[in-house]
């Protein structure tokens, strides 16, 4: 699934329609496997490797044991990878 996919259903009476996070002002959040495709297909365990030794955002707890990424903390961390080797 591609990021641009997420949405949350709509509680409303009305079947079948979504809003995404955006509509609703809230931040993306992006699961494991959508991180793996944003950072080029690196691993799980890269990527938790990452997170372990500082170089990786933190995940947050989203319930039970179900984590996920904010898009700007991704987006934040891309961003400083690209400017770092442009130096």
């Amino acid at each position: 699934m591609s990021p641009q996919n997420l949405s949350v259903q709509n509680s409303s009476p009305s079947k079948g329609s979504s809003v995404s996070n955006q509509d609703l002002g809230l931040p993306r959040l992006f699961s494991i496997s959508e991180v793996q495709f944003l950072v080029g297909g690196k691993s799980r365990s890269t990527i938790y490797r990452w997170v372990a030794n500082g170089s990786f955002p933190e995940p947050v707890r989203t319930g039970g044991n179900s984590i996920a990424w904010p898009e700007e903390a991704i987006l934040d961390w891309r961003e400083s990878v690209i400017r770092n080797r442009a130096h």
